[in-house]
């Protein structure tokens, strides 16, 4: 953190997650500060929206491999499902354990914005408005998308 670009960096993000969106923000963040990667910025991120009046959507939400390990389980059975034969693979590249270009991370926060709302038109209760809830799940291990 005493890297010369450190607040330069933190700064920039900071004005593009409130003016653009958590993608411009990690964008900014993205390889600008050695040592650093994209669970510690996606962190760093969530929280400073959070502390935001009202930053520009999308809202920013944490991605760590933890929550990629999960979601690769999830493609790989519903690549499966659909008769995908190289579905662990293809899942397995998409959704590695870290090096998220922002690309990846847009992917990421739309599909987990679809499965929130997917959820809240159910009918089971899912409270609206959360897919950072979805996020709490996934990485704590309550939804397992292997069954």
């Amino acid at each position: 953190m005493a890297e010369p670009n450190v607040s330069d960096a933190l700064a920039k993000a900071g004005a593009a997650l409130r003016e653009e969106g958590a993608v411009a923000a990690y964008r900014v963040l993205c390889r600008a500060v050695r040592g650093l990667g994209p669970a510690f910025f996606t962190k760093l991120l969530y929280f400073l929206g959070l502390a935001m009046d009202a930053p520009a959507a999308p809202r920013a939400l944490i991605l760590d491999q933890r929550v990629a390990r999960v979601v690769r389980t999830h493609a790989t059975r519903v690549g499966l499902e659909t008769g995908l034969t190289s579905a662990s693979g293809v899942a397995a590249w998409t959704w590695s354990d870290g090096g998220w270009t922002p690309h990846r991370y847009g992917v990421y926060l739309r599909w987990i914005n679809a499965a929130a709302e997917q959820l809240v038109s159910s009918g089971i209760g899912w409270p609206e408005s959360s897919p950072d809830l979805l996020e709490l799940a996934l990485f704590d291990g309550v939804w397992d998308p292997a069954r």
